[in-house]
């Protein structure tokens, strides 16, 4: 009984030190957040037209260049689709290539069109901010790039200055 008590505190000693090895977070020049309105004000083929950009975008050889030029040669993305909730549409992902720029840019379109809401660019800035807590990735900056059609809608207009306010003093521009 005493081996087994002591094999398994060894064991889950060894389990510790490893997922602390683990833990570790990947370097990237950036952190950033595409946060991207999908509000009431937004139809199906306007949403179509954004994730299109944005994809267009994406793949363009130039932006590629520019997402790898950095020190570390290497940006980490998400994107998110907000009206007065918020949901991670292509969660985080390292670009370091030219493929990685391709996938994430393919998961924008796989993702079905939401049902937007009012406009809560409150939302928008906390739920953002909130995903770069334990995302495993260290970025030398942290970036929320939120676009939207027109003001806050759902009322919370005194607070977007509040949210952020929140945002950049937890260090993300």
């Amino acid at each position: 009984m005493v081996r087994w008590v002591r094999s398994g505190l060894w064991v889950a000693g060894f389990c510790v030190c490893a997922s602390v090895v683990q833990a570790q977070e990947i370097p990237v020049d950036v952190e950033l957040v595409l946060a991207v309105d999908v509000s009431a004000s937004i139809d199906g083929g306007e949403v179509n037209l954004q994730r299109a950009g944005y994809v267009a975008a994406l793949t363009d050889p130039r932006a590629i260049e520019a997402m790898l030029s950095g020190p570390l040669g290497r940006v980490a993305l998400t994107y998110v689709e907000w009206s007065d909730t918020a949901q991670v549409t292509v969660g985080w992902q390292v670009i370091a290539s030219a493929a990685d720029a391709q996938r994430f840019a393919l998961g924008i379109q796989a993702f079905p069109i939401p049902k937007g809401g009012l406009t809560s660019i409150t939302t928008a800035l906390d739920f953002s901010a909130l995903l770069f807590e334990r995302n495993g990735i260290e970025g030398t900056r942290r970036v929320i790039d939120i676009s939207a059609d027109g003001r806050d809608s759902k009322g919370d207009e005194p607070q977007v200055a509040s949210a952020r306010d929140r945002a950049v003093s937890r260090g993300i521009i």
